[in-house]
């Protein structure tokens, strides 16, 4: 059927449904035709003219008739990427430290789910992005802002975390630095100080017990293992973070002994050990070779 020049079912928009406004669209039915892609963008202004198979915030559908139908964003991603960055940083700070990479080479890549036992406590903000990556460079990301809280005191690394919220202590620390105060015939010294030195030490307190969790009581074949398991990752002379529920935070190591102490009960043991700091826990370097993180010097930037 021609009609004023244009045939009824070849013209530009023939195949344009009528205008719904604010109708949302549930189904869509496509028969009796040879299709090769569907498109569908929240656009009402895109045409058949200027689309393509590149995604933005406006695509809600477009999918190939090959193989299989892939309706969604995936097949995409996965030509676009070669690997996905997850980063955080503080909120009011501007230095991202990167806590995991994956390299994507097939869909199930993008299956991710981690644990950062790195945040700082005390109600911290945080910024996290996760990021699409090819040949370095970031093509395209997601934000989403928390905040991180916990109560007691933990120390962590790439495989385990320990700790307890029970009978803490301060946590009482010592900022220690470098100088040597030197006596002249004045009246007052002259203090030296020719050395960056900068770090704290000091000690930590808390009863480790194990619950039951079915009745909610003392576990003590539990408690023992857990203690012991504790302490000799104690004694490892291995780096951790140690961590604070009021934000503190540092990478640490155990020095001297730790101690066992009974407190009221058999079952309720206190452990206290002392520590000194080694590095910044938002120095990736450092989180790298202290063996607390395996994002490499590509990621460090």
């Amino acid at each position: 059927m021609i009609f004023l020049g244009t045939t009824f079912l070849s013209g530009k928009n023939a195949l344009y449904p009528p205008a719904a406004k604010e109708q949302a669209i549930t189904a869509v039915t496509l028969k009796d035709g040879t299709y090769n892609q569907l498109y569908i963008s929240k656009n009402a202004d895109k045409t058949v003219n200027n689309w393509d198979d590149d995604w933005d915030f406006d695509t809600v559908m477009c999918a190939e008739y090959d193989k299989n139908l892939d309706a969604g964003n995936s097949g995409f991603s996965l030509r676009n990427t070669d690997t996905v960055v997850i980063r955080r940083r503080e909120l009011l700070k501007d230095n991202w430290v990167t806590i995991y990479t994956k390299e994507i080479n097939k869909i199930e890549d993008f299956d991710i789910n981690i644990l950062d036992k790195y945040a700082r406590g005390g109600e911290t903000k945080y910024i996290y992005r996760i990021s699409s990556t090819l040949n370095g460079i970031e093509n395209s990301y997601v934000e989403k802002q928390i905040i991180s809280y916990f109560e007691g005191m933990y120390i962590a690394d790439k495989n385990s975390i320990y700790g307890t919220s029970y009978d803490l202590d301060g946590c009482d620390t010592t900022q220690n630095i470098k100088s040597e105060v030197v006596e002249t015939y004045n009246r007052y010294p002259t203090v030296v100080s020719n050395s960056d030195i900068n770090y704290e030490k000091g000690s930590v307190t808390g009863s480790f017990i194990h619950l039951d969790c079915n009745n909610c009581s003392a576990d003590l074949q539990g408690g023992r293992q857990y203690r012991q398991t504790f302490k000799e990752r104690l004694a490892s002379h291995k780096p951790f973070i140690l961590k604070m529920p009021d934000g503190r935070m540092w990478i640490a190591k155990c020095i001297g002994n730790a101690s066992d102490n009974m407190k009221n009960h058999p079952a309720l043991r206190q452990i206290t050990f002392e520590w000194v700091e080694i590095g910044n826990t938002d120095d990736m370097k450092a989180l790298y070779y202290n063996g607390l993180s395996d994002v490499g010097a590509r990621w460090w930037h």
